[in-house]
């Protein structure tokens, strides 16, 4: 009995591994757009699929497959199978799949002129044309051509997953996709407190006020819509702030940048996956990720991947404008200054929390809490 063409190219499967030591372009510093460029389109490259965008995960939503959570590090936008999947842009394309399951995971590679590299994943084999037949191929490929259609295997979930690369480093593939209707901000859920890198968080006394000590973590659940997914996804920029409420103190953390998902805090050079067993990348795209949410007991983060309700619960004082530290990341209150005082006396706090989606949607929460670092009862404060 004769091979079919695609049983044929088996025997010539390129890896993710393969594929990235193969790239040859420079790990030059990538190209953030300013919150300013949100409402700029017209140098962006088009979707992958025509028609309505619909979102099931975005580049920077932590999933959970067999007990490893990590960064899902692209898009899925959700697709019925059969639809067709073009390239965003010009440049080399090639095939590469996982032998053990080419149904599913079958897609092409385009690399840019300018070093970026797109992945299109989740292609129907029986549907990708000809001239990618022989994985050790490099085509050229235009803006607009046909790649392929989405995969009806794995169809609980159908859908098409977007990677973009630039040097050893995941970007994010929304801010080079031309923009899609977005009018709904972010919602942050809940603010706690947790001692800071550890699972014990502060309660209410009396329903009333959080009352503070020491190094302290502060927790928001914040998660984001897209319309018309249905689909909770995280926001693009997080930030806290921290006031004194009492009129003689004037301590405060002005307006801070805790995230912002141009690339995944923490990642930094990405050694390459030795295979597609799992998912792409996993162990090496996990970086911080458990400095940045919380996983544990009362307050989790919960992502299944087929569930639509959502819970993200991001460790807010540990993020740095997307470098990551569990250390000292944190409220310190008992900090003294030079001369020995407190910088943060005790008394009453307003805790600020940011969150903004990529078309500069934001949505602000605050808590109101006390600080006693003397463990005293606070003066001018009933519990």
């Amino acid at each position: 009995m004769m091979k079919s063409k695609f049983d044929q190219r088996k025997n010539v499967t390129v890896s993710y591994k393969s594929f990235l030591i193969k790239l040859t372009f420079s790990f030059s510093v990538i190209f953030f757009f300013s919150t300013n460029s949100y409402s700029n389109s017209s140098k962006r490259s088009p979707w992958p699929i025509k028609g309505q965008i619909v979102i099931g995960n975005l580049f920077h939503t932590p999933l959970s497959i067999r007990g490893e959570i990590y960064f899902h590090h692209g898009i899925d936008v959700l697709a019925d199978p059969g639809t067709q999947v073009y390239a965003v842009s010009p440049g080399i394309g090639q095939l590469f799949f996982d032998s053990q399951n080419t149904d599913y995971r079958t897609g092409i590679i385009v690399t840019e002129k300018s070093g970026k590299t797109w992945v299109y994943l989740h292609l129907n084999p029986s549907t990708i044309p000809s001239k990618f037949d022989n994985t050790y191929f490099h085509v050229r490929v235009k803006r607009g051509e046909l790649l392929g259609a989405v995969t009806g295997a794995g169809n609980t979930f159908p859908h098409l997953h977007i990677e973009l690369w630039e040097g050893k480093r995941p970007i994010d593939p929304m801010l080079y996709l031309k923009l899609i209707k977005d009018i709904v901000a972010p919602r942050i859920k809940e603010i706690v407190f947790f001692k800071n890198a550890s699972d014990q968080y502060f309660e209410k006394k009396n329903n009333k006020f959080i009352i503070l000590s020491g190094n302290i973590d502060i927790v928001a659940n914040i998660t984001d819509l897209i319309p018309p997914s249905l689909y909770e996804l995280t926001p693009y920029e997080i930030y806290y702030s921290v006031k004194s409420l009492d009129k003689n103190n004037k301590a405060k953390i002005p307006k801070t940048l805790s995230y912002r998902f141009k690339t995944l805090p923490g990642v930094n050079k990405v050694r390459p996956a030795s295979g597609y067993n799992v998912d792409p990348l996993i162990y090496d795209l996990k970086g911080k990720i458990f400095e940045i949410f919380k996983y544990n007991k009362k307050y989790s983060t919960k992502n299944r991947y087929l569930n639509y309700k959502r819970n993200y619960y991001f460790v807010v004082t540990n993020g740095f404008n997307g470098k990551v530290d569990d250390k000292n990341g944190c409220w310190r209150t008992k900090l003294l200054n030079g001369k020995g005082k407190p910088v943060f006396p005790n008394g009453k706090y307003r805790v600020t929390i940011y969150a903004k989606d990529y078309y500069g949607n934001e949505a602000t929460r605050f808590v109101d809490v006390i600080l006693n670092n003397s463990f005293k009862k606070v003066s001018n404060y009933k519990q």
